[in-house]
């Protein structure tokens, strides 16, 4: 008799985008990716995500959810950035911050690129003071190696995705890692032009429950701090 499997949850940590950043990063996405298979980001569901878990069990989804509870935020003020990219299937806006407060950020969710060691990944400097920096210790131990791998030597860069790409094969104006204002001028059939120039707060923080469909996915916020 087959035993049944054990649900599972898709959770991330991230920061919504305040109403009127996203709706202005929404408007101009509505008229630069007109003429492109995309499916646009709606205002109320922009983020920047932070932590991401592929897959946890429902207790481990319940102490997720008291964490985020407890966690302290006081805010992380950003600027948008001169171009868009595309990346894994999506086109997103970059962020800026200062590097006080980047550096600040990634020594809460545990990164490697500053403040982390290879002994600090295997435990040896857990801040179990900081809700949050505990919060990024519940991703598997495959999945905090390859972070290690994939983040040593680099600054955490923020971004907020504004649409996902519907079909790859047909995107021809940008390439993987290329920029708006990258776009060639030989294909004068596209008006390029950079994301509106922002300044905001990325004043909340929250643990979302994202849902695979089709198409896309859908995800809901089930925690924020209290």
């Amino acid at each position: 008799m087959t035993q049944a499997k054990e649900p599972c949850h898709r959770l991330f940590v991230g920061c919504p985008l305040p109403e009127d950043a996203a709706t202005a990063l929404a408007d101009w996405a509505s008229v630069e990716l007109a003429d492109e298979k995309v499916r646009l980001v709606p205002p109320d569901k922009m983020h920047v995500t932070l932590l991401f878990y592929d897959s946890v069990t429902p207790e481990v989804r319940e102490e997720l959810v008291g964490l985020m509870k407890q966690v302290s935020w006081e805010g992380v003020p950003v600027s948008t950035g001169a171009r868009a990219a595309v990346s894994r299937g999506a086109v997103a806006v970059d962020l800026n911050g200062s590097p006080a407060q980047i550096s600040f950020l990634e020594g809460r969710l545990a990164r490697v690129s500053h403040h982390a060691t290879e002994a600090h990944l295997h435990g040896s400097e857990r801040r179990e003071s900081d809700p949050l920096h505990h919060m990024a210790w519940y991703l598997s131990q495959v999945e905090l190696e390859r972070k290690w791998r994939r983040q040593k030597g680099k600054t955490l860069a923020l971004h907020v995705t504004v649409a996902r790409i519907s079909h790859p094969s047909k995107w021809s104006s940008l390439r993987e890692g290329q920029g708006v204002g990258d776009i060639p001028k030989s294909e004068p059939s596209r008006t390029t032009t950079s994301p509106p120039a922002l300044s905001f707060t990325l004043d909340r923080i929250a643990l979302y429950e994202s849902f695979l469909e089709n198409p896309g996915s859908r995800y809901e916020v089930i925690a924020e701090p209290d």
